[in-house]
């Protein structure tokens, strides 16, 4: 029993949650500047854009690269919830937008 009550203990203690801020706000910072440079490098025209064809995974045909300019607006939603993952702001609401945008393009 009493190692039962030690772990108990360990379970209360107060832990320091410094690292994991330090790595939402990189983790955010990098989201959205891969975004946003997809964009400004000219990624998203070159291989969202001006291609006619895109080739998709068997099985899921039903989704599809969003045709022509509003590629780039898909980016930028995609920048602004890494700048809100790193805000902290809305942060799970953030998260899922980011990773279902994220798992949709590629």
């Amino acid at each position: 029993m009493n190692w039962i009550n030690k772990f108990r203990a360990f379970l209360g203690n107060q832990v320091d949650n410094s690292p994991l801020i330090v790595f939402r706000i990189g983790y955010g910072f990098l989201a959205a500047a891969e975004s946003w440079g997809a964009i400004m490098t000219g990624w998203v025209r070159k291989n969202m854009v001006e291609p006619d064809f895109t080739f998709n995974f068997i099985g899921f045909d039903w989704l599809q690269v969003i045709q022509g300019e509003p590629m780039y607006g898909y980016y930028a939603v995609m920048g602004l919830s890494g700048i809100f993952i790193m805000l902290g702001q809305f942060y799970r609401f953030s998260a899922t937008v980011f990773f279902l945008m994220r798992t949709g393009t590629y």
